[in-house]
Parts: structure tokens; sequence; C-alpha cells
């Protein structure tokens, strides 16, 4: 814990050690009020690109963080000239670690435009793996280090239930009254979220369900755990059971 909370930030040789591989390029970016900063770091190289100041970069970031189905890959061409363009020649199709600085801890890196290819997005041509420092990284793989492999492959939690409103609530308990529905664990845990009067309510999330069917059909059957609708609660996600899997997703 105490690593993980105050971590010794690594030299650039411990990063170039511990860290990057052959096939790993990392991207450190810093924002400033007069220039901002990118570091293309490599198993043996290390490269820095001066970019513009903190309160351009935002600008330019802002409506990129709020996309939504309907923003074109395209749209995000002008950040991808300031973050990536400067960097392009590095990129091949090694595996991308990126470190980012304020608003850029909010943006989605993967969905970015290739900058010489506008409409493909970066996550056609490589791996990304974001992370809020390179410490973090090191601390990870040095307490996984030794860890056993689990038997089992994949745990998928997705499409839980969240409003008393959602189809499957109506659907499956269409003779309950009101005050029955109110006692339902969904509703405590809206409660213990804050969740009232006049409070966000969390809506469906459509396309989760199609993401965790894609994930499991990659999975044999005795090798995955399916959690969807009801079955992706709190006790689910608590259950020490998935212990028993390499990923939960």
């Amino acid at each position: 814990y105490a690593n993980l909370k105050y971590p010794q930030p690594l030299t650039l040789q411990q990063i170039q050690e511990k860290v990057l591989d052959d096939d790993t390029l990392l991207l450190e970016y810093s924002l400033g009020e007069e220039r901002s900063y990118l570091w293309a770091v490599t198993k043996n190289s290390i490269t820095s690109y001066v970019l513009p100041k903190q309160s351009e970069i935002e600008e330019i970031a802002q409506p990129w963080r709020e996309m939504n189905e309907s923003t074109s890959v395209e749209s995000g061409l002008p950040l991808s000239e300031i973050l990536l363009k400067p960097v392009a020649s590095q990129l091949g199709n090694k595996r991308l670690l990126i470190v980012g600085d304020g608003v850029l801890q909010y943006i989605p890196f993967a969905a970015l435009p290739i900058p010489s290819q506008p409409n493909t997005p970066l996550l056609v041509e490589h791996e990304i793996v974001t992370a809020p420092s390179i410490s973090t990284i090191a601390i990870q793989r040095e307490q996984l280090q030794n860890r056993p492999t689990v038997a089992k492959t994949v745990a998928v939690l997705a499409d839980p239930v969240f409003s008393l409103n959602d189809f499957r609530v109506t659907r499956n308990a269409p003779q309950q009254n009101p005050q029955t529905l109110n006692n339902l664990a969904l509703t405590r845990a809206a409660r213990n979220l804050g969740i009232g009067e006049g409070a966000k309510i969390y809506s469906r999330l459509e396309y989760t369900r199609t993401e965790a069917e894609e994930i499991l059909a990659l999975v044999p059957e005795n090798q995955r755990l399916q959690a969807l609708d009801f079955q992706a609660s709190l006790e689910q996600a608590k259950n020490p059971n998935l212990s028993e899997y390499q990923i939960v997703h």
C-alpha cells in the first residue's frame, strides 16, 4: 500500500530495465502553463518534444473527452496532430504505454486517429496501455512476478440493472407493487450511491452486453464465467471465486 500511495520515482535506467521491452514505446506527457512536453522512451533511447501550452491542449481535448457514439474518428485529428504526430516516426507497430497528465488522463487515446490515417483509430495498429504513472506499472510487476497462473481464463460482469424503470425489472416482476420493488437490493444500492430525488440516475450501458458477449465467445465455456443482468451484482463482484480467473472484466 505504501509503495502504491507514495511510489518512488524511477530513473530512466530503471524504466528501461524494469518496464520497457523491445516492443513497447513509452509516451509520457507533462502539461505546463507556458509549454508542455512529450517524452518518448524505448528500451535504449529517449526523445523529448515541446508541445503547446496546457490551456491550448485543454481547449482542443475537451470535446474529445466528451465524445459519444456520434463522434467520428476524424474529429480527433486536431488533438492527434498535437499528441501523436511529433512521435509518428517512432510508433511502428509497437505497444504504446501512455502516461497522461491533467485532462490527458481522461482522453481515450485508443480512439484517436493515426495522424497519417485520419479515419483509422490508434487501436487498429497498436496495443494501448494507459497508466497513472510508470512507478505503478513497476510495482504491479513486482507484486505479480511470482504469482501462480490460475486455471480459468476470464470472468465477465456486464450490463447490470441500474434502475427500477429498467424493462428487465418490470418484465420479471409485473405483479409486484412499488413498495415491494422499493425493497429490492437494487434500490438499496442506488441509495448507497447517493442517488435520490434530483440526483443523477444511471442509465443502461447499451453496448456493454455486446462487448461482453464478444469476449465470452473467444473462450471455451468451461474457462469462463458469465454474469449479466441481475447476476452482474455487487455480491458477484466481491465473490472470492473470481480469484480462479486470470482476467476479470
